[in-house]
């Protein structure tokens, strides 16, 4: 479980290690570097899934860096046989299942017993599906990418049809 170092040693200038807080510092199943901390406390390495633990809670990031992970967070280091892809992808998938656990009203939350117990089904060819849905992300990233790619070039084409 993450724990936020003091609001003093934040910088916006590459100073430290990345701080993750929350989904803020998630885009697209990864992390991202967007605030950091020359205090951290607790330390993330590359390979760890990063699991939001406040509001909203579930979101599943793969972390690419050694980062500092605050309160709105916890790292998962995998130990074991599973792929770690595996655990992500599962994780993932039953995003909703925290929905059932999470307490608080306004802020909702869940804590560490909360993610030691949360089970994950196994299946079988684990890393077979999950070379095959890696591949799917990447056609789905290709497609985004190619998508806002005519939106610009329409843009551009009628910014010079109307000169």
């Amino acid at each position: 479980m993450g724990q936020s170092p003091a609001s003093s040693s934040y910088n916006n200038n590459n100073d430290g290690l990345p701080l993750i807080q929350g989904n803020l510092d998630i885009f697209d199943g990864a992390t991202i570097s967007r605030i950091y901390t020359n205090e951290p406390i607790k330390i993330s390495l590359p390979n760890d899934l990063i699991l939001t633990v406040r509001a909203p809670v579930g979101i599943v990031a793969e972390n690419k860096m050694k980062v500092c992970i605050g309160r709105g967070v916890c790292a998962l280091r995998n130990k074991s046989t599973i792929p770690t892809m595996y655990i992500y992808y599962a994780l993932d998938y039953f995003s909703y299942k925290w929905k059932q656990i999470e307490q608080g009203s306004t802020f909702t939350s869940i804590n560490g017993d909360d993610v030691k117990k949360f089970a994950i089904p196994l299946v079988n060819n684990a890393e077979y599906l999950c070379a095959f849905l890696s591949k799917i992300d990447m056609l789905i990233k290709c497609s985004i990418n190619l998508h806002s790619n005519y939106i610009k070039q329409k843009q551009y084409l009628l910014s010079q049809m109307f000169i």
